[in-house]
């Protein structure tokens, strides 16, 4: 039987032909002495067709639908026209070595070939692969080492950018950011309660929420004297309580805290924003935390939640190491 072997490499693809072809495999001690040889490897076998890739996007391109694997238009027109023709009504008249069994179904579904992966054809391949450069006369070992070279260093790169291993550097980026910003927002917000208690020293009693006291300054332009009915229906969507609400306006009316001109509110109100724009920075790290965590590492955070599951993965060093510990350890 005929044998076409397909061939990928940085190149681009090749065909070779087999002639008297065992499908049980009974020739493979034959085979495995002929590819010691290139003489006698290049008299059994021989190449029938190529396609050189043009550009090196589509040589990296056609490889990593191998690897997938996939089918593409390249490689499906260039068996198409290659390949003797193969009607759905008769058995195939040839057979198709491939290096990968997985392409073989793929192979199947989008050309109707039967692919067949075994030892004989994989003898055939090393073969190949040893000898190509000598067999075809526009090569030489330099092109192909360049051409490996280059393609490798595309692939790895490819593989980097889309490995799920990687995507654990985020995560312990911005866990240890939000620590940090914890720490920062509290200590600014203390400062701007001392800033403004002198004003109004009746708020830090009734407000504990750094982020509420924070809003209520920006509210008030900084001047206590601004927490009027007026405002009331704001202020009662900042703290989310109408007692609460009603408790801050007749502390207003009650207060002890001394008076301040337009240039002391004028810094107090800024500090306030910066606080403000601080915790709401925190608010979209956390929500971009919880995102990355549900790709990355969905069953740690179903268990433990992405705060502190995202702090066991800084700890250990990476999602692969974390995952390498015993329970004991953890």
């Amino acid at each position: 039987m005929q044998l076409f072997i397909l061939f990928e490499s940085a190149q681009g693809y090749f065909l070779f032909e087999k002639e008297d072809y065992d499908e049980t495999g009974g020739n493979l001690a034959k085979v495995q002495k002929a590819v010691q040889s290139l003489e006698r490897f290049s008299k059994t076998t021989k190449l029938v067709a190529s396609h050189a890739f043009k550009t090196a996007e589509e040589a990296l391109e056609n490889i990593k639908a191998i690897g997938a694997p996939q089918v593409t238009s390249t490689l499906k027109n260039f068996l198409a026209k290659n390949l003797p023709a193969t009607k759905s009504s008769k058995k195939q008249k040839f057979a198709f070595g491939i290096s990968d069994a997985k392409l073989g179904p793929e192979l199947f579904a989008e050309t109707g070939i039967t692919a067949c992966h075994n030892d004989t054809t994989m003898e055939l391949i090393r073969g190949i692969r040893l000898h190509y450069a000598k067999v075809i006369d526009s090569l030489t070992d330099a092109d192909v080492t360049k051409a490996q070279l280059g393609l490798g260093h595309s692939f790895s790169r490819s593989k980097c950018a889309q490995d799920v291993n990687r995507q654990d550097k985020p995560i312990t980026q911005t866990i240890a950011l939000i620590e940090q910003m914890d720490k920062d927002i509290n200590t600014f917000s203390m400062r701007l309660k001392e800033w403004f208690a002198w004003h109004f020293p009746e708020l830090t009693k009734i407000v504990n929420d750094n982020t509420i006291y924070a809003l209520i300054v920006n509210l008030c332009d900084a001047r206590r004297d601004n927490l009027t009915e007026d405002v009331k229906e704001e202020l009662e969507a900042i703290v989310k309580d109408e007692e609460k609400a009603g408790q801050i306006i007749d502390a207003v009316k009650i207060s002890m805290g001394m008076d301040i001109n337009d240039t002391d509110a004028l810094q107090i109100k800024k500090w306030a924003e910066r606080v403000t724009e601080l915790i709401a920075f925190r608010e979209t790290l956390s929500e971009f935390l919880k995102q990355r965590m549900n790709a990355v590492a969905p069953n740690l955070q179903a268990l433990i939640g992405e705060i502190v599951g995202s702090k066991l993965i800084a700890h250990a060093g990476g999602l692969t190491n974390l995952s390498k510990y015993p329970a004991s350890t953890i």
